[in-house]
């Protein structure tokens, strides 16, 4: 990808990681001003502080650049993974949905297919959490599970037919070009042979 396209698809991961995480954030906060916090929600918090202050950071300095993308989606994956070790609400696996989708922008398969890992592996971590204290159900698992797997697979797919169309169009594009150099080879050597022809005419 160009810096410009790169620079593009920053600016719209860049907004949605801000509201993301901004409102994780404010909610850890919210638990904290009102005496609920726990050791869980202090590292919540200090995991999502580090991931705004990582992802604001990077986008100021390296914005365009593949660093910025990798370590943005790098910092939601690990603030993502945190939550899914220390947080104790069955609902917090639905944060993966955004973040995930965010990466298809990108179109790399290597990071789509280590975020959806990621993610994966936080989900099954905090599921088994979450039977374990006994605030979900296997049903309720089952369920998450198969949103959580499509989800993963689905943005693997995209991002391959994404690079596989982008490839076929830069072919494409690669193909018109050399058409077009052939063409003017071609009308060059007419004109050439014209210009021959006129000369040896007036000689």
């Amino acid at each position: 990808m160009k810096k410009e396209q790169l620079k593009r698809v920053d600016k719209v991961v860049f907004a949605i990681l801000l509201i993301v995480l901004g409102y994780i954030a404010f909610t850890m906060v919210g638990l904290l001003a009102t005496g609920r916090g726990n050791s869980g929600i202090i590292i919540q918090t200090v995991a999502v502080a580090a991931g705004l202050i990582t992802v604001i950071g990077i986008f100021a300095v390296r914005a365009g650049t593949q660093l910025c993308g990798i370590v943005m989606s790098a910092a939601a994956a690990m603030v993502y993974f945190v939550m899914m070790c220390t947080n104790n609400m069955p609902d917090t696996y639905a944060y993966a949905v955004p973040l995930i989708i965010a990466t298809i922008g990108y179109l790399d398969m290597k990071m789509a297919r280590i975020e959806s890992g990621i993610i994966v592996a936080g989900f099954i971590i905090h599921s088994a959490r979450m039977i374990s204290m006994g605030k979900i159900t296997s049903e309720d698992v089952i369920v998450e599970s198969i949103v959580i797997f499509i989800v993963a697979a689905a943005v693997v797919i995209m991002t391959k037919m994404m690079v596989t169309f982008n490839k076929e169009n830069m072919s494409e594009i690669a193909r018109g070009a050399e058409k077009h150099r052939e063409t003017a080879i071609k009308m060059q050597h007419v004109s050439e042979e014209i210009t021959n022809c006129f000369d040896e005419t007036n000689a």
